[in-house]
C-alpha cells in the first residue's frame, strides 16, 4: 500500500539511512516526492474491495472515495 512506502521512508530517515538531519543528502531525500510505477500492483483487502456475487458488481475504495456498483465478469469457477 502507499502508506507502507511512506512508513518505510520515515523509518529509514529515523535510522539515518539518508544521512544525519540537515545534511545535503537527507534534505534532498526529504524534498523528493515518493513516486509509484504506473504498472505497479496495488493489494486490496476486504476494506478496500467488496464483491457482490449475486449482482455481479464490486465496490472499491479510491482516492476520490468509494465507487459502488462496478460490474465485473468472470467464470463460476473463479
Amino acid at each position: 500500500m502507499a502508506y507502507d512506502a511512506y512508513a518505510t521512508f520515515k523509518a529509514k530517515l529515523k535510522a539515518g539511512n539518508h544521512g544525519p538531519g540537515g545534511s545535503k543528502r537527507r534534505t534532498k531525500a526529504e524534498l523528493k516526492p515518493i513516486r509509484f510505477s504506473e504498472e505497479s500492483a496495488q493489494p486490496y483487502d476486504d476494506r478496500m474491495l467488496t464483491w457482490s456475487l449475486d449482482q455481479p458488481t464490486v465496490s472499491i475504495w479510491t482516492l476520490a472515495g468509494r465507487i459502488k456498483g462496478v460490474p465485473f465478469v468472470c467464470s463460476p469457477e473463479a
